[in-house]
């Protein structure tokens, strides 16, 4: 492949010609065992991976922290008014909700929001026998 990609490695973000696709991917940091939070999340504004968050509050979406910051006062994803940013590193692990991408702090933060905002709604529009 002849395209170009932007370096990950803190060089300054270059383009430098893109690998063949048969080359090894290399990492943008250490290779992490597969667990739940421990994912590289991309930023669903600019499309790179994550390295700090920001986390939108109170919508709770989350993107890079440079594009949470560029976003201004109104969310990118729900249009909601925005009152404060959250710098969530990497470390502390990001649970995203399958549902509307809200982000959490814990598994059980975001099993217990899914369960509350979605799983109810759902089962209120069944009908009752």
């Amino acid at each position: 492949g002849g395209g170009l990609r932007i370096r990950l490695d803190g060089g300054g973000g270059d383009l430098e010609p893109a690998e063949p696709a048969d080359a090894v991917p290399k990492a943008a940091g250490q290779l992490l065992e597969a667990q739940p939070g421990n994912k590289t999340h991309l930023c669903l504004k600019c499309d790179c991976p994550i390295v700090t968050y920001g986390r939108l509050l109170p919508c709770r979406h989350t993107f890079c922290l440079q594009c949470a910051h560029e976003i201004g006062l109104t969310c990118y994803l729900c249009l909601k008014p925005v009152d404060q940013i959250e710098r969530v590193e990497r470390s502390a692990g990001v649970f995203v909700c399958g549902v509307c991408i809200a982000s959490f702090g814990s598994l059980k933060e975001a099993a217990q929001h899914t369960r509350d905002a979605h799983v109810s709604q759902e089962l209120a529009m069944v009908p009752q026998r």
